[in-house]
């Protein structure tokens, strides 16, 4: 039970100061353009056994507030990366480029702004209204890239503009091939067991826990009109 004289979170709360939080007994290495929030859950399940909830609490970020660790995979305050790198020994700049303010410009000024001007925390990933730059909540992926990397998911794969896997030339899957739903993925401290590699959907009481690298998706002509289209929207934010 709570405590009742305990304060209630309040969005910018700060997270635990990096200098009181120990190191994480064994490092966490982040793969080559792996998306925050699924790499915690993937830590959590490969190499700690644990939930969210814990391997959260150990990073020294239990305490910020809920919509605020929804949203670790859009944007970090700098005091919470400073927290992160401190418990996990990943580089600072790193963490943020597991985000998608890393990527979009606009994603982080906007957060700086919200923060500034005292705001509601607008990364809440799953009822996004006003700021068409975080309506992305369908969770995309390319079959083959988990195949070739389980459990790794492409922080490139929130983005809105991106729909297509330029190595595989296939459209980015969106839907569970077994229970047919979109994925629901966990971002805040769940308790709740999931291997990235599998749907983490409730069907009928249990995990659908069908593997998302069988999930059905379209090839497409390598140099056709939507693979060079997709390819000159990943140029321009490139650039």
């Amino acid at each position: 039970m709570p405590n009742p004289t305990q304060r209630p979170l309040r969005i910018g709360d700060a997270p635990q100061p990096p200098r009181t939080v120990r190191r994480l007994a064994k490092p966490l290495t982040p793969a080559p353009g792996e998306w925050l929030q699924t790499a915690i859950s993937r830590w959590a399940f490969d190499e700690y056994e644990c939930s969210r909830r814990n391997l959260l609490d150990a990073l020294g970020v239990s305490n910020l507030h809920p919509i605020e660790i929804q949203g670790l995979g859009v944007a970090l305050r700098p005091e919470t990366a400073e927290t992160i790198s401190a418990a996990s020994g990943i580089p600072f700049l790193r963490l943020y480029a597991m985000t998608q303010s890393m990527r979009d410009r606009a994603t982080w000024d906007e957060f700086k702004y919200v923060l500034r001007e005292g705001y509601a925390f607008p990364f809440r990933e799953r009822d996004l209204i006003d700021v068409p730059l975080f309506r992305e909540v369908v969770h995309k992926w390319c079959p083959d890239c988990l195949r070739e990397r389980p459990g790794v998911h492409e922080m490139m794969w929130r983005h809105p503009w991106l729909h297509i896997c330029l190595k595989h030339a296939r459209v980015l899957a969106t839907t569970c091939s077994a229970c047919g739903e979109q994925p629901r993925i966990p971002l805040g401290r769940t308790v709740q067991d999931w291997d990235p590699r599998l749907c983490p959907n409730r069907v009928h009481g249990a995990q659908c826990a069908e593997l998302l690298s069988r999930a059905k998706s379209s090839h497409i002509e390598v140099g056709g009109l939507l693979y060079v289209t997709q390819g000159t929207a990943v140029g321009s934010v490139d650039s």
